[in-house]
């Protein structure tokens, strides 16, 4: 059994473990950490290296070896040398331009025949919600990651798909364009929070205006009613009939608050003729190291 360290680095907390090649956890391995990622990149750097640092122990501990560390990010990003693009997206601004590869290398001695690998977070997610999750009767699947950004990943017999009939260019729904800007201008957490603040004046969670808008809340409601008819006029118009989509699966945060938008995706989406199933991922929280560890495994194999 191959153990793999695995991240998934999102806007605001860093999830890690050991990953088997089974996709299931190594004991006590899962943890997840906080991040403010607009601090400078001293900090940024220790929090990526943090739980590098307590899974090197943990298998130390255990005399258990590793194949390699996998990573789950968002783009942009310099995904084969390491190399963080990240600009303009309220995030991770400080280490633009750093190689995370050679600093990760260099700080724990790792040598050429441990892999780091550096993956889209999207893709991850996808991918590892759907190859360890019950989903082999959907041929075609789309996969949307709804977080500080809405990420995409476009599946077809369980394997990832970049281009084709109903794929966006390599299956990035998030800059397509749309009205003044792009689509994850307009569907994004950051987005819904800054409609809630510029009537209100009050800077919330996304939690927290989920359980406003449910308790009656109709500033709150009309937000993540008003993202739900962005998100499925713009499906239907341009990815679900192209694509011959059979299955459509949210994961990320906002998808936690799927009564609240769900309602509007299902009645723009409802006569589409291949669509067979809309629903919330099953793995929310981790499929996006299980899909990173899985990677880096078919990497290498």
């Amino acid at each position: 059994m191959k153990n793999i360290i695995a991240l998934d680095i999102g806007g605001t907390s860093i999830k890690s473990a050991i990953v088997k090649s089974n996709g299931n956890f190594f004991k006590n391995s899962c943890k997840l950490l906080k991040i403010d990622s607009t601090r400078d990149k001293d900090y940024i750097i220790n929090k990526f290296t943090y739980p590098i640092k307590n899974s090197l122990n943990l298998l130390s501990k255990t005399n258990k070896n590793f194949e390699g560390i996998a990573i789950s990010i968002c783009h942009p990003f310099d995904f084969k040398k390491g190399i963080s693009l990240i600009q303009n997206l309220d995030k991770y601004e400080s280490i633009y331009g750093l190689n995370i590869k050679k600093i990760i290398q260099k700080k724990f001695s790792l040598s050429a025949n441990k892999p780091i690998i550096f993956n889209h977070d999207a893709r991850c997610y996808g991918i590892g919600e759907v190859l360890f999750n019950d989903y082999k009767k959907y041929k075609k699947v789309i996969v949307l990651t709804m977080g500080t950004g809405i990420g995409s990943s476009f599946l077809n017999n369980q394997k990832i798909v970049l281009k084709g009939k109903g794929v966006p260019n390599f299956g990035w729904i998030s800059g397509q364009k749309f009205k003044n800007g792009i689509l994850n201008d307009y569907t994004s957490s950051i987005f819904m929070q800054k409609q809630y603040y510029k009537i209100t004046k009050e800077n919330i969670s996304i939690k927290t205006m989920a359980e406003r808008a449910r308790n009656k809340d109709k500033i709150a409601y009309k937000i993540f009613f008003n993202m739900g008819n962005t998100l499925g006029i713009y499906l239907k118009k341009n990815f679900i009939n192209d694509f011959n989509t059979e299955c459509i699966i949210f994961g990320g945060q906002i998808s936690l608050s799927s009564d609240l938008f769900f309602d509007r995706i299902n009645y723009h989406l409802k006569n589409c003729k291949s669509l067979k199933k809309i629903t919330k991922a099953k793995n929310i929280k981790f499929a996006g190291l299980k899909g990173a560890a899985h990677l880096l495994i078919k990497n290498y194999e």
